[in-house]
C-alpha cells in the first residue's frame, strides 16, 4: 500500500466574500472543459429566463436564491461559458443573497476517479465480452446509474458536509460533469424554517414540532473553508483506498471485480444515508431506520466496525477520542457537534432500563437468558443488545422471539434518544479520518 498518493479529488478556492469579480478568478473552471460533451446546452436559455423572473420579485428566500444560482451554474453550456458568466453571477446573485460567501471548485483532475470507477464496472461483466454488434459505450454500463455521483459531479459525497450542523446549513453545491461548484455561506442559515403550508407535517404523528435544543453553534467564518478543505482531502484518501485493487484479492490471490464494485456501491450508499438523516430532521421514525441502515452498510465497508463496536459506548467513546486527535480544532467546530451528541446519547439509552430490581450493586443489568436464568451483564453490553433488538425489528418485532429479546423489551422503556441517529454521521467522519478502516484484510503488495 506504499507509494505516491493519487489526486482523485481536489478543492480550489475561487472567490471570497466582497472580492472584486473578474474572469481570471474563475480560470480553473476551464479544467472542466474535457467533459463539455456531457453538458446539455439546450437548458441554458431556460435557466436565464427563470433567472429573469426571479429578479423581478422581492422577498425571495435563501432556498430559492440557492436554487436559482444552482440552476444557472448547472445549465451553462460549457466550461468557457461558465467561466465568463461567473463574475456576473457572483456579483448579482451570490454576494447579494449570501454576503459572506466564498465560491469553490471541487473537481476530479484528469478524470482519474471516473476512470477507476468505469474500470470496475467494465471488469464486472466478466466473461460477457463486448460483441461486434454492441456499442463500445455499453461496456461500462454495469450498475452505471448507481454510480451517478462520480460521473456528474460529486453531490452525494459533498451534501452531508454542508448539512453538518443541521438543521442549519452553511453552503450548497451545483453539479457539473467532472466536478461541482460549491458556495460556502461563511455563516449558518436555518435550513428548515417552519412553513405553514406543509400538510404532510400536519398529518404525521412522528414529527417533532420544535427545535428547542438546536441553538445556533458558534463557528468562526474561516472554519467553514477549513472544514471543506479537510473533507475533500480526506475524501481523496478514501477514494484512493476504496479503488486500490490490492484491497480486493479473493482467496486465490486474484482480483475480484465483484468485491470492488460492491465496496464502491456501499460507499456511495453510506453517504446517501447520512444525507437522508440530515434532511429528515423531524421524522423520528425515519431517522431510526436510516441509522441502522447506515450502520449495516458501514459494517460491510469496514470489517472491524461491526455492531459489537458501533453499538458499544465504551468502544465508540474511544473512537471519538481518536477522531478528535486527528481533526484540526477549527474543523471540529463545524463537523463534530452532532457526532459528540450522538456518542453521548449511547449512554443515555441505559437510562431506559427502568426496573430497579434488575440492577445489581455494580450497576450491571440482570438479563434473562434463553434458559430462563438471570445473569448480570455490563451496562454497555445491555445497551448493545437492546439496540440490536431494534435493528432486527426492521423486519418486524415478531421475527425474533427468543427469551432474551423478549426480556430486553420488557425491562427497557423503549426510549430512543433523538441524537442517537447521528451516530451514522459520527462513523462517516471516522471513515474519512481513517480511510484505511475499509481494508478487508492484509492487502497484496502493489
Amino acid at each position: 500500500m506504499d507509494g505516491e498518493r493519487p489526486t482523485l479529488i481536489r478543492a480550489r478556492h475561487l472567490s471570497a466574500a466582497g472580492a472584486p469579480q473578474s474572469g481570471s478568478l474563475y480560470e480553473p473552471l476551464l479544467d472542466l472543459s474535457s467533459r463539455d460533451a456531457l453538458q446539455v446546452s439546450e437548458v441554458w436559455e431556460i435557466a436565464l429566463e427563470r433567472d429573469a423572473r426571479f429578479a423581478e420579485h422581492d422577498g425571495r428566500t435563501f432556498a430559492l436564491a440557492a436554487q436559482n444560482i444552482r440552476s444557472l451554474i448547472m445549465a451553462a453550456p460549457d466550461a468557457r461559458a461558465l467561466r465568463d458568466f461567473m463574475p456576473q453571477l457572483s456579483r448579482e446573485r451570490v454576494q447579494l443573497a449570501f454576503p459572506r460567501s466564498s465560491v469553490w471548485l471541487i473537481d476530479t483532475p484528469n478524470d482519474w476517479l471516473g476512470m477507476r470507477f468505469s474500470f470496475a464496472r467494465a471488469l464486472l461483466r466478466g466473461e460477457d465480452v463486448l460483441t461486434a454488434n454492441e456499442p463500445m459505450g455499453t461496456y461500462f454500463q454495469s450498475s452505471q446509474a448507481l454510480f451517478n455521483d462520480t460521473t456528474l459531479g460529486l453531490g452525494a459525497y459533498l451534501t452531508p458536509l454542508f448539512a453538518s450542523l443541521t438543521p442549519y446549513v452553511w453552503g450548497f453545491t451545483a453539479l457539473r460533469a467532472g466536478g461541482l461548484i460549491a458556495v460556502d455561506f461563511g455563516q449558518l442559515l436555518h435550513g428548515d424554517p417552519r412553513a405553514t403550508d406543509r400538510l404532510l407535517r400536519a398529518i404525521s404523528t412522528r414529527v417533532r414540532e420544535g427545535h428547542s435544543a438546536d441553538d445556533s453553534p458558534v463557528v468562526r467564518q474561516n472554519a467553514y473553508g477549513a472544514a471543506l478543505r479537510w473533507w475533500c482531502g480526506r475524501l481523496n484518501l478514501l477514494f484512493a483506498e476504496a479503488t486500490n485493487l490490492a484491497n480486493y484479492a479473493d482467496k486465490s490471490g486474484l482480483l475480484s471485480p465483484e468485491m470492488l464494485v460492491e465496496k464502491l456501491l456501499s460507499l456511495e450508499q453510506l453517504f446517501r444515508h447520512c444525507e437522508s438523516l440530515a434532511v429528515a430532521r423531524d421524522d423520528l421514525h425515519s431517522k431510526r431506520v436510516m441509522l441502522f441502515m447506515a450502520l449495516e452498510t458501514l459494517g460491510g465497508l469496514a470489517p472491524r466496525l461491526t455492531w459489537q463496536v458501533t453499538y458499544d459506548y465504551l468502544k465508540v467513546e474511544e473512537l471519538l477520542d481518536n477522531l478528535k486527535a486527528t481533526m484540526p480544532e477549527g474543523v471540529q467546530t463545524v463537523l463534530l457537534p452532532r457526532a459528540e451528541r450522538a456518542v453521548a446519547a449511547l449512554r443515555v439509552v441505559g437510562n431506559g432500563f427502568f426496573i430497579a430490581d434488575r440492577r445489581d450493586q455494580s450497576g450491571h443489568i440482570l438479563l434473562r437468558g434463553d434458559d430462563g436464568n438471570l445473569r448480570p451483564v455490563e451496562m454497555n453490553v445491555a445497551i448493545r443488545l437492546w439496540l440490536r433488538v431494534l435493528r432486527n425489528s426492521q423486519h418486524g418485532f415478531d421475527r425474533d422471539q427468543s427469551r432474551q429479546t423478549r426480556d430486553l423489551l420488557a425491562i427497557h422503556d423503549g426510549h430512543f434518544p433523538e441524537a442517537l441517529a447521528d451516530l451514522a454521521w459520527f462513523f462517516l467522519l471516522y471513515l474519512l479520518a481513517f480511510p484505511e478502516s475499509i481494508r478487508r484484510a492484509r492487502p497484496l503488495s502493489t
